[in-house]
């Protein structure tokens, strides 16, 4: 996976003058390459401060995310293929 994400940033028009367009692409990358759940956790946990964030607190998002796109996925018509 990491030869594979490597790989798709050499493919990236990086600008050597901005220091921070390849830290952007690498950010990107790696965001797009996150099933919908995972950035949706990610999103509410950006929320928090930078402080451990409890176990017991965490759960409970985590199970109503996965609930919720299981549902989704459950009512959704699939395109066929």
């Amino acid at each position: 996976m990491l030869a594979e994400l490597l790989s798709q940033l050499q493919e990236q028009h990086i600008d050597p003058a901005n220091p921070t367009s390849g830290l952007t692409a690498a950010l990107e990358l790696s965001w797009n390459s996150l099933d919908e759940s995972t950035q949706q956790i990610a999103l509410i946990l950006s929320v928090f401060a930078p402080a451990p964030i409890p176990g017991a607190m965490l759960a409970p998002i985590v199970h109503k995310v996965l609930d919720a796109n299981l549902t989704q996925d459950a009512i959704a018509p699939t395109a066929p293929t």
